[in-house]
């Protein structure tokens, strides 16, 4: 599928969410698609004691591009809220200066020692990753975040053999999240 032709990207999801439910076919978005690399950016930056103290308390901000959320930031919270639990609380903010579609800037914050803050530098596949840890030196690093094009996403989703676990449990965190 691909919700994020719809005008209502919380209304797309619910539809899918649904279809999912019934457990009768194997269902996946390229919204979805687009964001792995946004995830394997976070699991790559938050370890196992960072992500378990966000398990009792945290808030996730994610900027997306337009004025209302697209399916790929509220599947992004979706899938961050189905890892962390439901005492994540969840902020998206509008960027109506981007127009390119998605996520622009996600921040996670456990209340703890560490903050983290990715931002996607528009017009490149690259992104600004900030680590704050209390007592430590800040560190600030470029890293890839490569945009595939649609061709290389459906393909790559054409290839999955069975149900997509991961979207499957995102999904109702993500209406969730834009009901909220």
């Amino acid at each position: 599928t691909e919700s994020d032709r719809e005008p209502d990207a919380r209304a797309a999801l619910e539809q899918l969410r649904d279809i999912v439910a019934r457990g009768t076919v194997a269902v996946t978005d390229l919204a979805w698609a687009r964001i792995t690399t946004w995830r394997q950016l976070v699991t790559q930056l938050i370890d196992a004691p960072h992500a378990e103290r966000m398990r009792a308390g945290a808030v996730l901000q994610v900027w997306h591009a337009g004025t209302a959320p697209t399916s790929e930031a509220l599947l992004f919270a979706g899938w961050f809220k189905s890892a962390i639990g439901d005492r994540l609380l969840v902020e998206l903010h509008p960027r109506p200066d981007v127009t390119d579609g998605g996520i622009v800037e996600v921040h996670v914050d456990a209340g703890g020692p560490q903050h983290l803050a990715i931002e996607r530098i528009v017009g490149k596949e690259t992104a600004a990753v900030v680590v704050y840890t209390a007592g430590r030196p800040t560190r600030r690093r470029v890293l890839p975040l490569p945009l595939r094009s649609r061709g290389e996403l459906l393909a790559g989703e054409l290839e999955m053999a069975r149900r997509d676990m991961p979207f499957e449990r995102a999904l109702p965190h993500a209406v969730e999240v834009g009901n909220g």
